[in-house]
């Protein structure tokens, strides 16, 4: 959560829904189709979310709800150092409950195509999770898992987070369609 707002920061495939095209083939006309995001925190409280923000090549997504009370989350300043050791909270296969969640911990180890990489074990269920420091700072937020190994998982970079929570999105679609060509490696599997 980011000081000032009630909002959440998360995997931006958490956040669109799948193709609809599938169901096109089920129904004869016209259909509507209305989503609703929910999550829960540590007290396992339900929140209903509306999507702020969303950037799908990074896959990030900002959720905000007027039901959050958290404390927010600061952003570090700079990025952490190779093999600094490092905490995340996470839900892989939804294991938890309330006032339990599990406590992972992992390393930094530099970059892979762009993208923040970590000795953390993901799985399904990981995604968005935040990777904190040992100040207690988001330094990261698991969206993927490589596919031959569980205990690689990847993230947008800290300076991409960043960017993404302080900049306009009509500024950051500018910067990123001038500045980068976006390529998916095969290995990397979404959550």
């Amino acid at each position: 959560m980011f000081k000032g707002e009630k909002s959440v920061l998360t995997a931006g495939h958490s956040c669109t829904p799948k193709d609809l095209k599938e169901l096109e083939k089920y129904f004869d006309g016209e259909i509507k189709i209305k989503t609703t995001l929910y999550g829960y925190d540590i007290h396992k409280m339900k929140h209903l979310f509306e999507v702020k923000k969303v950037d799908i090549g990074e896959d990030m997504c900002v959720l905000s709800a007027d039901t959050l009370w958290q404390d927010a989350v600061a952003i570090a300043n700079k990025k952490p150092a190779y093999d600094e050791q490092l905490y995340n909270f996470a839900a892989p296969h939804g294991i938890f409950t309330n006032h339990m969640i599990p406590l992972l911990t992992g390393y930094y180890v530099g970059k892979k195509d762009c993208m923040g990489a970590f000795t953390i074990p993901a799985a399904a269920g990981s995604s968005g999770s935040m990777i904190l420091n040992k100040k207690g700072e988001l330094v990261g937020m698991i969206h993927s898992v490589h596919t031959e190994f569980h205990h690689f998982a990847l993230s947008p970079t800290l300076e991409s987070l960043r960017y993404f929570l302080e900049v306009k999105e009509e500024e950051r679609v500018e910067y990123f369609d001038e500045n980068f060509d976006q390529k998916t490696d095969p290995s990397r599997m979404l959550l």
